[in-house]
């Protein structure tokens, strides 16, 4: 009995496709960039993020400054001032001092630690009760947390998806070198095939393929 199909080695397959000729590169606007392949490496030129950032709203302070608090036992801490978005504060925090701060702001020297708002009560306008304790970093985004300078975080190849646009948008990166797209054509075969403008006979079927694949 004849064999129906003819099965090619992988390793000959593979061998064909490193014959075919590679398409060029060009630069494209990160705008445009979805859906393209990458031509190079993309290594990080700065830290993401590059300051230590909140990630809560509430109150930058001290870690150690809270340990011990609880609603039954608060801690006492002096407002300091507050951390406006947009803005590296003009101020340090010390042991026992706090700066109101909201989700994204950046933390003010010294401090290490977010309170959330919701385990304070503001006394006045100068002091806050503390009913819960936090540790060192928490609900802090560490500088560098999630990108390292000069870490390689995208690799040639890499098809871009909305993800990898954003994290280029972080990075400041305005133009991008991507693949060509090739040029490619799609050839519908068989006796049964009929153009889509056409009535099928007996046992015919309407082109698909060609629409499908494009």
């Amino acid at each position: 009995m004849k064999e129906f199909f003819k099965v090619t080695d992988l390793k000959q397959v593979l061998a064909y496709a490193s014959d075919c000729p590679r398409v060029g590169t060009e630069d494209v606007p990160l705008a445009k960039a979805a859906g393209r392949v990458l031509a190079n490496n993309i290594v990080a030129n700065i830290d993401l993020p590059d300051f230590m950032r909140a990630t809560m709203d509430g109150y930058a302070v001290q870690a150690a400054s809270t340990f011990g608090s609880t609603e039954g036992n608060p801690g006492y801490m002096s407002i300091k001032g507050a951390v406006e978005m947009g803005e590296s504060p003009s101020f340090s925090i010390a042991s026992g001092e706090a700066a109101t701060i909201s989700t994204g702001g950046m933390l003010p020297h010294g401090a290490d630690s977010v309170v959330m708002v919701e385990h304070t009560e503001a006394i006045d306008g100068a002091t806050i009760e503390v009913y819960k304790s936090v540790a060192p970093g928490q609900h802090v985004l560490e500088k560098g947390e999630d990108v390292r300078k000069g870490d390689t975080i995208l690799a040639c190849g890499r098809k871009l998806r909305s993800q990898e646009t954003g994290l280029l948008a972080a990075l400041g990166k305005e133009t991008i070198s991507v693949y060509r797209k090739p040029v490619i054509a799609v050839i519908s075969t068989g006796d049964e095939i009929v153009p889509v403008n056409e009535i099928p006979g007996p046992g015919q079927i309407r082109d698909i393929n060609t629409y499908t694949l494009a």
